[in-house]
């Protein structure tokens, strides 16, 4: 029984992506005419995916971009595919899983909407692996490198690498920028692909990014204690402990908000420090999560 209704439901799952206009789901076949672009992203997503599998490589393009080389690619590794445009939106998590590589093809600074879908898309997997592809670019560079940085800071992407033809010419050489994240988001050109980790993992070294702790003040999970030689009040609770090492850790500048004793924390307050750029986190045993 187990079986059949899984099997009905992966069935009903793609008589859904069926139905989408301009967007289906393929298996990747190796049957495509061999070009220098294809070819270096093949070669690219080879070397992601050796550094950490993934069940999905989701494919976005604008549906009026009809140049872009991402039309017709077609990864040669057995990955499932998902083809969308800006229009369309699917959250990858719930839908399909977690693990997913995302390509997007960009032209011009009008594709910005692609990057605000891809948010959607990938709603709580932040994290996941964004590759750009910037092809033919009309803007210039250093303008859409900046965009794209802010559109990374917007949505709190933390992964994420643009590759650009530095030639028009089929065997013109490639240049490559990764996003350093913290403590603000930067792009930085990658001298050579091939010597280190395509996709560091940041998040180890906030490098001294400031996060606001607020309390709840509920013991034993927090509370406040005074220091015998400073007469200064301190976080002493077993949560706030557990906060405090982590942002010692992981070089979090941890700036502690004042509330009061037993006072929930609303999520209009998170809400808030996120619209303000800052990082929060949250001690008590309604929070017992950190959000950057």
């Amino acid at each position: 029984m187990l079986v059949l209704a899984s099997s009905h439901r992966c069935f009903i799952l793609l008589l859904l992506l069926l139905q989408l206009p301009g967007n289906f789901v393929t298996l990747s076949s190796s049957l495509e005419p061999a070009s220098f672009q294809s070819n270096y992203l093949n070669n690219f997503i080879q070397n992601v995916l050796e550094e950490k599998s993934a069940e999905t490589l989701l494919i976005l393009k604008r549906r009026q971009d009809r140049n872009c080389v991402l039309k017709e690619f077609h990864s040669h590794h057995l990955i499932p595919t998902l083809r969308l445009d800006e229009s369309t939106i699917i959250n990858i998590k719930d839908v399909f899983n977690s693990e997913a590589i995302a390509l997007v093809c960009m032209s011009e600074l009008a594709d910005s909407m692609l990057l605000t879908s891809l948010a959607k898309d990938l709603h709580r997997m932040r994290e996941t692996r964004i590759i750009i592809w910037l092809q033919d670019i009309q803007s210039a560079l250093n303008a859409f490198l900046e965009f794209i940085t802010d559109q990374a800071s917007n949505y709190n992407f933390l992964s994420l690498i643009v590759l650009r033809s530095t030639s028009s010419d089929v065997n013109g050489s490639m240049a490559a920028y990764r996003l350093h994240p913290f403590p603000s988001p930067t792009l930085k050109r990658i001298i050579d692909m091939n010597n280190g980790v395509i996709f560091p993992i940041f998040w180890r070294n906030f490098r001294n990014k400031t996060a606001v702790g607020i309390p709840n003040l509920n013991p034993p999970a927090s509370f406040l204690s005074i220091d015998k030689k400073s007469g200064k009040k301190k976080l002493s609770g077993l949560l706030d402990k557990l906060i405090i090492e982590f942002a010692m850790i992981h070089n979090i500048y941890l700036r502690v908000q004042e509330v009061e004793p037993l006072r929930a924390v609303e999520d209009n307050e998170i809400l808030e420090l996120e619209r303000l750029r800052h990082a929060a986190i949250c001690i008590g045993p309604k929070y017992d999560t950190v959000w950057f």
